[in-house]
Formats: C-alpha cells, structure tokens, sequence
C-alpha cells in the first residue's frame, strides 16, 4: 500500500495492527481480540497532541527518539485493557514471529515514508526561499510528488536543489513556466547578459535607473542605449558617467594634429631633415583621426595651411606657401 493512499489496519493471525497517521509520525497499536471504536478517538486525540506539542522536535528529528520521552503520558492513554470471560488461546512462537517481522517490517516502511516526507518538505522550502522561484503547486499525486510553478532563467536550478536534498529524481516532477522577476539583482545581472559590457565598464542598478560608468567604444554605448530601456525592470539608461573612447581619441588626436608644426628649407619645398619623422607621425595620426570619426559617426574637415616668411615679393611668397600646403 503506498503512503498516499494511506494503511489503516492490518491483521497478523488474531492479532490486529490499528494506524493512526499524522504529518510527520504516527501511532502504530497492536491489538488482540475486539477492540472498541473509540479507541479511534483516543489514538486520534494522542497523535494530534503529540504534533502540537512536540512540532519543533518532530521537524528537526533525525533518528534520536531520546527527546519523545515527554510524548510517554499521550501514549500510555492509549495503552487500554478490557478483559472477556472466554478463555484466549495462547498464540504460537511463530506467530510472535511473524508479528514482529510485520512490526519490523511497518516500521522500516514508516521510517522511510517519513525520512521522504521530510526530504520532500525540505525541498519546497527550499524553493520557496529561493529568488527568482515562484511555487504555485507542490503536492503528492499517483505515488510521485508534483511541484510546478514559475522560474526567472537567471534563477538557481531546482534540479540542483532537488539533489542536494537527496530525494531521488524519478521521484519528483517539475513543471516550471518561464517568467522575468523585478527584483534588482535579477534586473542587474540580466542587463549585464544582456548588453555584454566591456571591462571597462561597470553597471549599477537602483530604482529602475540602470547606470554605466567607466568608458567604452561609441558603438557599445549607441547600441546600449538602445537596447537598455527595453530590458525588464529598467526605466533610464544614464551614460554622463560614462566616457565614449572613440569621441575622446579623436578629440586628442585633433589636438596633436593642430599642434604640429612642419619646417621647411628656406625658399624651398622640402622639409627640414629634422622634421621627416615629424611628418610620418602626423600621417600615422590623421589615420588615427579618421578612423575614430568613422566609429564614432563624426564628421571630419581637414584644413592644411601652408606659410612662408615674409621676406622676398608677396606674390612669390603666397604661390611658396600654396606650394608648402
């Protein structure tokens, strides 16, 4: 018989097996001849007793029985004797045995029926105290437990929890649907799955206002931008913190290009010897230049002004200086 449809009673010879079931124990009498309905009662009354009473070290039992001494007074109200004038017959030696192989037997069974419940019950309070886990059903149907709810995809995995209890697996089905909690550190840790943001960046979270500091390529911060506000839970993506790489190099390559100055033979086109290294620096940073106002969607104009002393004719000087530029 499984322990959800339950065991009442049983016989062994003339001998009978009464079972009084409770949530985490019950109360096993063994009774010769007759005995009357009321005992029911009594049995009932006892167990209910023992559950209200005993609660915080039927929870925690773990195979010590040295704390049910205080259950002795309900249980001896259950011990009743009533006598009958006909003669009983003495029950044979293997009949004691096979009683007590059945009690043998009954208790291994309850011991581990019970050892399961409180296996399973750990489970659900597990689940209940894990973030991101919502428990709408947990119950016992067709000798398996059945636990079913809804389950955020960043949250802890049941099928883990339900190891580390130690119920076997076949044991237990799970049914979870899929859902997105609106607690912060689920928001947070979904944006940074999410927006994949480079080392250098770091994410925060905070009443619905998801904050980025540190600096990052423009593209990640255009397409963060974009993407942030349609994550769960977040309102406002904020970036003041955050310095755009590809804006601040092609503003200090800007800078170092209209710092530098080329020299020139005098009277003449060509470059000062000192000055050659100067000129491939500056093409390197105007690659460097370009490169970046592309990243960045930047428009760039580039002015080359060329000069000449102020010695010799005017019209001369100005065709040397169109000739420098």
């Amino acid at each position: 018989v499984s322990a959800e449809e339950g065991l009442e009673s049983f016989h062994v010879g003339e001998l009978s097996v009464w079972i009084e079931p409770g949530p985490r124990a019950i109360i096993a009498g063994v009774i010769r001849g007759n005995a009357p309905h009321e005992l029911h009662a009594v049995f009932q009354d006892a167990i209910e007793t023992i559950h209200l009473e005993q609660r915080d070290i039927l929870t925690s039992f773990n195979g010590e029985t040295t704390p049910f001494e205080a259950c002795r007074p309900q249980l001896e109200d259950c011990l009743q004797l009533q006598h009958q004038e006909a003669p009983q017959t003495r029950p044979s030696v293997l009949l004691w045995l096979l009683l007590g192989a059945a009690v043998i037997g009954l208790g291994a069974w309850l011991f581990g029926v019970f050892q399961e419940r409180g296996r399973w019950t750990a489970y659900i309070d597990r689940l209940h105290a894990e973030p991101g886990i919502v428990v709408t059903t947990a119950q016992q149907r067709e000798g398996k437990y059945l636990v079913a709810g809804l389950r955020d995809p960043l949250a802890a995995d049941p099928d883990q929890l339900l190891r580390e209890t130690g119920l076997e697996p076949h044991r237990v089905i799970n049914q979870w649907e899929p859902y997105q909690t609106l607690l912060p550190a689920f928001i947070l840790k979904r944006a940074q799955q999410i927006l994949s943001p480079p080392s250098s960046v770091s994410l925060t979270f905070d009443e619905g206002q998801l904050v980025a500091t540190g600096s990052a390529p423009h593209q990640w911060i255009a397409t963060a931008t974009t993407v942030a506000p349609a994550i769960a839970g977040v309102t406002h993506f904020q970036t003041d913190a955050l310095v755009d790489t590809d804006l601040k190099t092609l503003q200090m390559r800007k800078t170092q290009i209209e710092r530098t100055m080329l020299r020139f033979v005098s009277d003449s086109v060509q470059f000062t010897p000192d000055h050659e290294i100067a000129l491939s620096l500056l093409t390197s940073r105007l690659r460097s230049l370009l490169l970046h106002a592309g990243r960045s969607g930047s428009w760039v104009q580039i002015m080359i002004i060329g000069s000449a002393d102020s010695t010799g004719a005017e019209t001369a000087n100005h065709r040397l200086s169109q000739a420098r530029a």
